[in-house]
């Protein structure tokens, strides 16, 4: 089991499409993150609720997500950190590494209310996962890199549902 390590930062996400100008990695400033001028994210009070009824409706009918799977040794350790908003704007609540990036057990919501809840490595859904879309419906299963990947099932706010294999989201 790894030992939590205190002095873990977020770095920025790689994934976002905004470009902004600037350089630096992240740096300590008094204790709060300092992503500098490349990047955005700041340290949140507490963990926004930008669900909407579809996403709500969801929830309530699948039930909270259980964070049950057993973990395989961890080559790095882990700290629980944040809220933090990203620089494409999500907020992620959980596990980082102490290089900063997402590993482990984690929660990220978007603003259109969209929300995943499971494991993360390389600052990536990987693991099992449940995925929440705006519109209510929702994928819970296996993830690699991102993508649905493995055995998963998706269902659709009317009713449908498709139980199988998935490989690279489809």
């Amino acid at each position: 089991m790894a030992k939590d390590v205190v002095d873990a930062k977020p770095q920025i996400s790689h994934r976002s499409k905004e470009k902004l100008g600037g350089g630096g990695n992240m740096q300590n400033n008094k204790g709060k993150a300092d992503f500098g001028a490349n990047s955005y994210a700041r340290e949140l009070a507490e963990m926004p609720d930008h669900s909407n009824a579809a996403t709500r409706e969801t929830e309530e009918r699948l039930g909270p997500f259980v964070f049950d799977k057993v973990e395989s040794p961890r080559l790095q350790e882990v700290v629980c950190r944040g809220p933090y908003e990203l620089d494409n704007g999500a907020i992620y609540h959980g596990q980082w590494t102490k290089e900063g990036h997402r590993d482990g057990k984690g929660i990220q919501v978007w603003k259109d209310g969209s929300k995943y809840e499971g494991y993360w490595k390389n600052d990536q859904a990987n693991g099992y996962g449940r995925l929440i879309h705006a519109d209510g419906d929702c994928y819970y299963g296996d993830w690699l890199n991102d993508k649905a990947h493995g055995r998963g099932t998706y269902e659709h706010m009317d009713g449908a549902k498709y139980i199988g294999d998935w490989k690279e989201d489809k």
